[in-house]
């Protein structure tokens, strides 16, 4: 799509800064609890989607694992790895400089920080065609005044940016765009990052789409899926437009969220807590979540059933099951299901209503078959030896990636958020 612009020799690179990794990593930490790979995949997927034939992803932090971890999953042909041994001086913006050096063939370069992903590839092709409309040396999308990513710039700039040596304090460019005055444009996008003309009708036909396809292949109705909107940092306006689009089923991954979101939209939401709940919020959320999907250990269950109790309400949860056994997510192991859910079933004010996993991001859904088959085979057995008077009916798995593959492998409800919403719209 980039190979030529303006019909000459010239084409587009892409720099990802592996940015929002934990500097404070331990030996004996594992890479997965600091380095979010998803997000990593995501941007390499979206930069590729738009033709962008040269991606350089710098880390810079001191830590040998780091390097050998992102030279052996992101080395190929096309993605290149560079490790910035002057990363704690300057941060970011030393970043950018190594990773621009490295791509002095290319007449254009989009600046992406892998924390503030964007999931759609017209996001590119709108900077471009701005920077080739408007003949400037840079392009920003803002945000309700506020710069974002990813941002386009001139490779003769680079002299300047080598030369930029920023604030005290790091902040990458941000001085550096001040500087360029009217030789940047800024592209206004709206109040969902970095995700341009996203249209959640069409986005949520999309899925519908999909669902009922992946039903009709599976041989299963419709109904017998739940579509779960996940709405985590997305703003009321956002939930009120699939509201009104028919949507009844919110997911949140955070308390906070929830409880303000559940003040001021619709009553006849029925609210879902996905993400992990701490004991000491289970309060703020016992009367509000129809259903909690992530319990793990009886201490949680335990305070689930104390404050359910004082509510005199009985709460329906799910158990989190963590089939994979990635050590950076939470759930019980396979085999340590049927014993909790036996001991969770004695409490009074708790109705385990099935199961729930969060598979892992793989750029090919087929990969996660046999771990929703392997849950679903488990939950069957549950339901076959009804434990707590045959209250499972639900089996929580799949997400925006794999959520056509969890439908067909006997999913009751799958949990989409970038399929309608876009991406996460993180701090700018």
């Amino acid at each position: 799509m980039y190979s030529r612009i303006n019909n000459d020799e010239s084409s587009v690179g892409g720099l990802i800064l592996a940015a929002g990794l934990s500097t404070r990593m331990g030996q004996s930490k594992p890479l997965t609890k600091f380095l979010d790979k998803k997000l990593i995949d995501q941007t390499i997927k979206t930069m590729q989607e738009a033709g962008i034939d040269n991606i350089q992803i710098v880390t810079g932090f001191e830590h040998e694992r780091v390097e050998a971890y992102l030279q052996d999953n992101y080395s190929s042909d096309h993605i290149h790895t560079i490790w910035n041994p002057n990363y704690g001086n300057g941060s970011i913006l030393t970043s950018i400089k190594t990773g621009l050096a490295e791509l002095t063939d290319y007449e254009l370069v989009f600046i992406q920080l892998v924390d503030l992903p964007c999931i759609m590839s017209k996001t590119y092709q709108k900077l471009l065609e701005a920077m080739l409309v408007n003949g400037k040396k840079a392009v920003l999308p803002t945000v309700n005044g506020r710069r974002g990513h990813p941002a386009l710039i001139r490779m003769d700039l680079l002299a300047d940016i080598l030369a930029y040596e920023g604030s005290a304090g790091g902040g990458g460019l941000r001085g550096f765009w001040k500087q360029l005055g009217d030789a940047m444009i800024e592209l206004p996008v709206d109040d969902r990052g970095c995700i341009m003309d996203t249209d959640t009708k069409e986005q949520l036909q999309e899925v519908e789409a999909k669902i009922q396809a992946a039903c009709d292949r599976a041989g299963r109705k419709r109904e017998d899926v739940t579509l779960i909107a996940v709405s985590k940092t997305k703003p009321v306006e956002m939930l009120q437009e699939a509201y009104d689009l028919g949507v009844r089923v919110f997911g949140e991954n955070k308390v906070q969220e929830l409880t303000a979101k559940y003040e001021v939209l619709p009553k006849d939401i029925h609210w879902h807590l996905i993400g992990h709940l701490q004991t000491n919020k289970v309060k703020y959320i016992i009367d509000k979540a129809e259903l909690i999907h992530s319990v793990d250990s009886l201490k949680l269950a335990e305070t689930i059933e104390k404050e359910a109790a004082k509510h005199d309400l009985i709460a329906d949860i799910l158990v989190e099951v963590n089939v994979a056994e990635e050590e950076s997510k939470f759930g019980l192991k396979m085999e340590e299901v049927i014993p909790f859910v036996e001991n969770v079933s004695k409490m009074s004010h708790i109705r385990v209503r099935g199961l729930m996993t969060i598979a892992p991001f793989v750029e090919n859904p087929e990969e996660n078959r046999k771990i929703f088959a392997d849950l679903h085979k488990l939950y069957v057995d549950i339901k076959d030896k009804n434990i707590d008077n045959g209250t499972a009916s639900i089996l929580s798995m799949g997400m925006t990636n794999d959520y056509e593959v969890a439908i067909e492998e006997g999913a009751t409800m799958v949990r989409i958020g970038t399929g309608i919403f876009g991406a996460r719209n993180y701090a700018i």
